[in-house]
């Protein structure tokens, strides 16, 4: 599950907590090929640059439990979620970049993907939606 959800990332840390079926894993990963907003500080008198990590925790049967937000792929997204995106994007917008995925899973609460569209440095449009496509909020409501 861990290699599933952030393909390509290294994990610098693995919690357990509790024994077999009662065991709770929390791992902590970074990009090694994406340190693009890396933070840097300075100890002792040396630039130490960190890359952005990302947690993940599982119970024993591998249900998330929680996962920090992190960016992913448009390919990742459930049917669901495409399907309720292309109903509030009928035109195809596409702003400038393109779109900006991230997902997200808060301590008992449903997962939630949420995309951006930048049209320019200050016109936007963003949506999050749940794993079944409900969506949650979008502003427009529907893109012009």
């Amino acid at each position: 599950m861990f290699d599933d959800t952030f393909p390509g990332h290294r994990c610098i840390r693995m919690a357990r907590r509790g024994l077999d079926q009662a065991a709770v894993y929390r791992g902590t990963f970074f990009n090694p090929d994406s340190w693009s907003s890396a933070g840097v500080r300075m100890v002792d008198g040396e630039s130490v640059t960190t890359p952005p990590l990302y947690h993940l925790e599982l119970d024993a049967s591998g249900k998330v439990l929680e996962e920090s937000p992190r960016w992913i792929d448009a390919k990742q997204l459930p049917k669901a979620v495409r399907d309720a995106y292309q109903k509030w994007n009928p035109k195809g917008v596409e702003g400038r970049s393109g779109h900006f995925w991230q997902t997200q899973v808060e301590r008992g609460k449903p997962r939630v993907y949420w995309v951006t569209i930048l049209l320019s440095a200050v016109k936007g449009y963003r949506a999050t939606f749940q794993e079944d496509g409900t969506v949650v909020k979008a502003d427009p409501k529907v893109i012009p």
